[in-house]
């Protein structure tokens, strides 16, 4: 673990900018530096007065043996218009009432082997103008890797804040000032409260305690033209970081049903916090001290996407219609059937498909769901030792060590199918045992007949 410092300086925070700099002892063993505010070079000027080091190749090198550099880093935008769909990069913004800074604005080190080197950072902030109150998802005013990379610091003129207080973690909710609106008409500061409370309750109750015992919920509103907005590539929905869940979608039901599923923006918001809070358990980034399941630095994508990801997106919509008493055939409707959809459409793998194939396999010949063998994969994350998932074969491995007579190469199959057109034999026999009828409609696959038992919970 190599000690460096990182500074802030708001002095020309007013004026649209800060400064930022970064220093480490000579003999660290940095090869270069990654900050994709830095890859924007066409549009607003997002950085500028790089000293102490050069830009080159998405990449920036030291200039000499002294390991330290300044850059002033601008805020082009007055309102939340969410993140680069090309690079990961949260776009910066400030207004009179507050400013947001996310992932991709700092300088994360790297080694020699073209890894995130691991570091404990001294984080320090100059010059804040009194009138703002901050929040970050730093550690104590200290930063690892990850927390380099994937942070936010909100700053805001009127503290707007509450906790609801669940044993062992400890979550910040904090409301963007012009989500207020919403708030007040949805009486969202409730919502989210509930939903919060509830799920982390549910949570360690079902899978133990999470890495992160302080949890931060940044809640932001994207205005319905942000696209057209920003110069380049954006999506603005919300993404999960170290100590943090941060929510930047606009209110849109057109933009909420196509994407996600749901209804409209309050739905996305529960939704969502039931998925993202899911990931302070597992995760499909190299997120050691984030989550407890996350994948090697050379995890096949596949895999990485299938057990960091979609394993928790799959049971996302029954938690939360166990919490919120939703009917059971949401479950069918938003998970399967939209997926289905969406992966004929698209012509890519849906890998919460493959995920259902394999539950309702091991239900029907088995008796074990695959939340049981979830909640196995966990405790085998907490063993002293455990440095990440591989592949495919950390869940395959343990249903195998299970010894319930599983045919473990029907399993692998399941999981591995990648066109979408394969998906529909075994999913006629799922189906069949589920009790759920499968039609076709001008507007692709249509489930009915939801007379099934099968949930996976």
């Amino acid at each position: 673990m190599h000690k460096c410092n990182l500074t802030i300086d708001f002095a020309n925070l007013l004026r649209g900018k800060v400064r930022i700099s970064f220093q480490a002892k000579i003999d660290a063993p940095i090869a270069f530096m990654i900050c994709e505010a830095f890859n924007f070079q066409n549009g607003p000027c997002l950085v500028e007065g790089l000293v102490g080091a050069s830009f080159e190749n998405d990449r920036i090198s030291f200039e000499g043996r002294e390991r330290r550099l300044a850059y002033d880093l601008n805020f082009p935008f007055t309102e939340c218009l969410g993140s680069c769909s090309e690079h990961d990069l949260a776009y910066p913004y400030r207004n009179d009432e507050e400013f947001y800074l996310g992932g991709g604005a700092l300088p994360t080190p790297y080694s020699s082997v073209g890894v995130p080197l691991a570091v404990s950072c001294q984080v320090q902030y100059l010059r804040l103008p009194d009138s703002f109150h901050i929040t970050d998802t730093f550690s104590d005013s200290n930063a690892n890797e990850e927390q380099l990379a994937q942070f936010f610091l909100f700053g805001e003129k009127r503290a707007h804040a509450f906790t609801p207080k669940i044993v062992h973690v400890d979550p910040e909710i904090r409301m963007h000032y012009t989500a207020d609106r919403a708030a007040e008409t949805m009486n969202m500061e409730d919502i989210v409260f509930n939903t919060t409370k509830s799920c982390l309750s549910f949570y360690i109750g079902e899978l133990g305690l999470p890495v992160q015992t302080q949890i931060k919920f940044l809640h932001l509103l994207s205005p319905l033209d942000f696209k057209q907005k920003v110069p380049w590539p954006s999506f603005s929905t919300g993404h999960n970081v170290l100590n943090g869940i941060v929510v930047t979608a606009p209110d849109d039901c057109e933009m909420m049903k196509g994407i996600f599923g749901v209804p409209s923006y309050l739905d996305f918001i529960i939704q969502g916090i039931v998925h993202e809070i899911g990931h302070f358990w597992t995760s499909a980034g190299e997120a050691k001290t984030k989550s407890i399941l996350f994948a090697t630095d050379h995890c096949p994508h596949l895999d990485r996407k299938l057990l960091g990801e979609s394993l928790n997106g799959y049971f996302t919509v029954p938690i939360q219609s166990l919490l919120f008493d939703l009917p059971r055939d949401t479950f069918w409707k938003t998970t399967i059937e939209a997926r289905l959809r969406k992966a004929l459409k698209t012509g890519r793998p849906e890998c919460w498909i493959n995920l259902f194939l394999v539950d309702s396999m091991l239900q029907k010949h088995h008796g074990i769901r695959l939340w049981d063998i979830y909640r196995g994969l966990i405790e085998l994350g907490r063993k002293k030792g455990f440095n990440g998932f591989s592949d495919l074969s950390f869940l395959t491995e343990y249903i195998r060590s299970l010894k319930l007579g599983v045919n473990i190469e029907q399993i692998e199959k399941l999981l591995q199918i990648t066109t979408p057109s394969d998906y529909f034999g075994p999913l006629t026999q799922a189906l069949t045992y589920c009790r759920i009828d499968l039609a076709q409609s001008k507007d692709g696959p249509v489930f009915s007949k939801y007379n099934s038992d099968f949930f996976p919970l």
